[in-house]
């Protein structure tokens, strides 16, 4: 890729690795290389039980995934300074929200930049 060029990258994954300590590798690589990041966690983690697994609420592929699930941004500005750590936004959809409950939230939100998102700046431990 070219110094000059910029670009955006957008990805739905298993949102384990946001806290799962074997990954902490990549969250310093895309911290290095991006300029920013934005995180929806739209949780739903059944590998939990109790009232964990109720707070986790519905899995957004239904019987499809066991896991989280998380929505990430990535933002590459092409005049980043090579040593700046990127600013990381942090959305959590809430507790208890059923699958149905998710995907409607994520409809009406339409885009990053609705002022009901309520992005929180993050800095990593």
């Amino acid at each position: 890729m070219n110094k000059k060029d910029g670009g955006i990258i957008g990805f739905v994954t298993n949102g384990a690795w946001l806290e799962v300590t074997g990954l902490d590798g990549m969250r310093k690589c895309l911290e290095r290389e991006f300029s920013t990041i934005y995180v929806f966690n739209l949780r739903g983690n059944q590998r939990t039980s109790g009232e964990l697994s109720r707070k986790e609420g519905g899995k957004i592929f239904g019987s499809g995934s066991r896991a989280s699930i998380a929505i990430t941004i990535l933002v590459k500005q092409p005049n980043k300074p090579i040593n700046q750590k990127a600013k990381i936004f942090y959305h959590d959809i809430g507790d208890y929200f059923s699958r149905e409950d998710k995907l409607r939230i994520i409809k009406d939100f339409g885009d990053i930049g609705n002022s009901r998102m309520d992005w929180r700046e993050i800095r990593p431990n």
